[in-house]
Order: C-alpha cells, then sequence, then structure tokens
C-alpha cells in the first residue's frame, strides 16, 4: 500500500466546515476517554468501541461505546458523518492496545491523554466511495468529495491511480496549509535493470552518508545552518508577542513557515538520494539504528549531538529507501552497528578511535581511510555473516526472480 499526498484548498466556508469537524472528533476522543476511566474506576468495566468487558458478566456488546454514540447521534442531532465520529474510537482502541503493548514489552509510553483542540489536527475518511471519493478534473486541479463538506479543490502535481483508492487523511499544517493523504491499495512495481553492484551506506553526523566506495554526501546541517539566522530573529519577534494575540499567531507562522521549509528540503535531497542509491545499486546495506533511543539517549550527555542526529533525518532516509526497494525490487539490508568505526576493514581486529577523529588508522595493519567510509565497508562484509543481519527487505520470498538467477558480487 502508498500514500499519494496532495496540497487541498478549501474555501473559506470549507475551512470553517473541516475545523467544525476537528472540534467535534476532539471532544468525542475526550468524551469516550472519560467515560472509560470513569467506568473502570467505577464499576471495573473495560469499555471499547465494539463491547464492554467485566470480569464476572464476560463481554456485552450492548454497552459498546459504538452503539452509544448512534443514540447520542439521534437524540443531540449531531451533524457529523457517522463513519467519521466511528472512527475516533477506532482510533481510541489502538491507543489502548499500543498502551497495553508497550506495558508488556516494557516499552516508554503512558496511558492514553486527553487531546487539546490545538493539537487535533487531521481527520481521518475511512471508507472511500462512502466517506470521500475522487473526481479528477483537468489541468492543475483536481476535485475530491467529502462527505459533509462538499467538494474541494486539490493540486494533483503528479498523477493518482485510482483503480483501487482507500482510506484518506485530511490535516492541517501549523503554517496553515490544508493537505490530504489517500491510500492506494495496489502495491506498485517498477523493476529496474540489474546492476549486480553492492554498496554499505553509514548515516553519520558529519557526513549525510558515506558509501563503502568512497562517495560522501554532505546535507542536513547545511541546511540548518542556512536558515539559523533567519530562524534565530523569528523565535525572537515569537518571544517578544503578547500571548493570545493576533501578532503573536503571525509571529508563530512565520517561525513554522521557516522550519517546514528546512524540513521541505531535506526530505527532498533525502527523496533524492535514495532514488540514486536504487538505481546504482541492487543490494544496500545500512546501519539497523533505533533512530528516536538515541536520540534520547543523546539528550542526557550530549544535547547538541541528539540535535544533529534529528537533523540528518536518518529514520526518513531508512523509510525512503524500504519504500523504493519494495517498488523496485532491490534488497535493503539491516546490520548489527556495534563496533564499526571501530573495526579495520582490511585486517578486521579493532583499534579505538574517540568521536572526534574524522581519520580511521588500524593501529595493526596502518590501514588508513576516512572514519564514516570504513565504516561503510564493514558494513557491506557483515552482510555475509547470518548472526550479523538483522533484517532483509524485502524478504527472500519477496524479491523479484531475475536477483535470484543473477547473484550479486
Amino acid at each position: 500500500m502508498r500514500r499519494y499526498r496532495y496540497r487541498l484548498y478549501p474555501t473559506t466556508t470549507q475551512r470553517s466546515e473541516l475545523g467544525r469537524l476537528m472540534d467535534e472528533c476532539c471532544r468525542l476522543w475526550n468524551d469516550a476517554l472519560e467515560q472509560r476511566i470513569v467506568w473502570w474506576r467505577s464499576h471495573g468495566i473495560i469499555l471499547d468501541s465494539r463491547a464492554a468487558w467485566h470480569p464476572d458478566r464476560g463481554r456485552d456488546k450492548t454497552l459498546a461505546q459504538t452503539r452509544q454514540l448512534q443514540e447520542a447521534r439521534r437524540e443531540l442531532g449531531i451533524e457529523v458523518p457517522a463513519q467519521l465520529h466511528n472512527y475516533v474510537l477506532v482510533q481510541l482502541d489502538r491507543a489502548f492496545q499500543n498502551f497495553r503493548r508497550r506495558r508488556r514489552e516494557g516499552e516508554p509510553g503512558g496511558f492514553p491523554r486527553f487531546r487539546a483542540r490545538r493539537n487535533w489536527s487531521s481527520l481521518v475518511l475511512p471508507s472511500y466511495g462512502q466517506s470521500h471519493e475522487w473526481l479528477g478534473g483537468k489541468g492543475r486541479f483536481s476535485r475530491i468529495r467529502i462527505s459533509g463538506v462538499g467538494d474541494l479543490r486539490v493540486r494533483e502535481h503528479r498523477p493518482l491511480p485510482t483503480a483501487d483508492l482507500g482510506q484518506a487523511t485530511i490535516g492541517l499544517r501549523r503554517v496553515g496549509h490544508w493537505e490530504i493523504s489517500i491510500a492506494v491499495r495496489e502495491e506498485l512495481r517498477e523493476p529496474l535493470e540489474h546492476t549486480g553492484r553492492s554498496v554499505g551506506v553509514n548515516r553519520g553526523v558529519r557526513n549525510l552518508i558515506a558509501t563503502s566506495d568512497g562517495r560522501r554526501v554532505e546535507g542536513g546541517l547545511d541546511l540548518r545552518a542556512a536558515a539559523a539566522t533567519e530562524l534565530r530573529n523569528a523565535q525572537k519577534a515569537y518571544s517578544r508577542t503578547v500571548p493570545g494575540s493576533a501578532g503573536r499567531e503571525k509571529a508563530r507562522v512565520r517561525v513554522a513557515q521557516i522550519q517546514h521549509r528546512v524540513a521541505a528540503e531535506r526530505d527532498r535531497i533525502l527523496g533524492q538520494l535514495a532514488r540514486e542509491l536504487v538505481h546504482e545499486y541492487d543490494l544496500i546495506a545500512i546501519e539497523d539504528y533505533a533512530t528516536a533511543e538515541m536520540i534520547r539517549g543523546a539528550q542526557g550527555f550530549a544535547p547538541a549531538m541528539s540535535g544533529r542526529i534529528a537533523e540528518q533525518g536518518w529514520s526518513i532516509l531508512e523509510r525512503r529507501l524500504r519504500d523504493r526497494c519494495e517498488r523496485h525490487g532491490k534488497e535493503l539490508v539491516l546490520v548489527d552497528p556495534a563496533g564499526i568505526s571501530q573495526t579495520c576493514p582490511n585486517c578486521g581486529r579493532e583499534t579505538a578511535h574517540p568521536l572526534v577523529r574524522t581519520r580511521f588508522r588500524c593501529g595493526h595493519c596502518s590501514f588508513d581511510e576516512d572514519r564514516d567510509v570504513a565504516a561503510a565497508q564493514i558494513l557491506l562484509e557483515r552482510i555475509a555473516d547470518p548472526e550479523m543481519v538483522r533484517e532483509r527487505f524485502p524478504d527472500d520470498t519477496r524479491v523479484p526472480d531475475r536477483l535470484e538467477e543473477q547473484p550479486i558480487a
């Protein structure tokens, strides 16, 4: 399944209606969450969208929150599309399921929270044909019909496959832009010509990436540095405004616009880089980093390092590579990253190197190479060791036969 994201251009009336629907969905989330908490504390009943469960009486579908919502809609005359309303309860179910899963696995993450209206910025349209319908169009703009809102203009910057459309999500960005993301269930395949080449890719802070064949790409940090002065001035102007004033909102939008521009340029660079790697190589090896955990861990002893990791977009590049490899029939291998910057690609022995050193010099065989390039070479070597491979994507059953017929050198 793939998602296509487009810019929306609603009219003033449509923007007002979308905002009202977000108000109603946010209110329903908070009311449903409060009801679940009260029922558990008062009656020992676990309530969800489909049923209520009691340790003595078992499941009771007549108390399902979805059924209660239907009755409330009839009594109160709530003018919100039923599917839009019901899906809020489904989202709350998933929040509780993820909470219980994190508790079982010992992962961080707390109880589902009440939501402030300013933090509710999306609407999920679950069923194509009922909650939304793609109308198409000619020229620069197309149209999509949203239940309860009307026909909205869409900037179709790339064609949308209309064969098997699914769920859509409307979102309001912090800069004031409206966007829509439409899921396409059909798995697109665009096989590329076999190149017979493999590469190790090391994601770093000093370099955006370094490859095992010596290529180094500088990226994300330069983008932030170029906008640093402009962003700093905008943040200072924002800090001097009066809370709740129109000037403060205008200053907030200005800060968001600068950050949005930097993020969009970073995404463009990473997407183009992923495209180049997938077109040039049949097998790509990268580190199996838990980026979010690394950022949290670095905040305690090296806050600047955690910021640099986030600015480089390590997880974004991995997602882009996964998407490209699946579409074009290439293979992405996630490798154990332990000790890659301390291991010599020539002799295989380890030599301690502090983080400040940019060159790798082996203390045993005098091998000398750029530190990031040497780490990428170690990644490429480790794909031959099954114990070092964490994941292959796509798995062997989904890799096209043409790759099996011509083994990668």
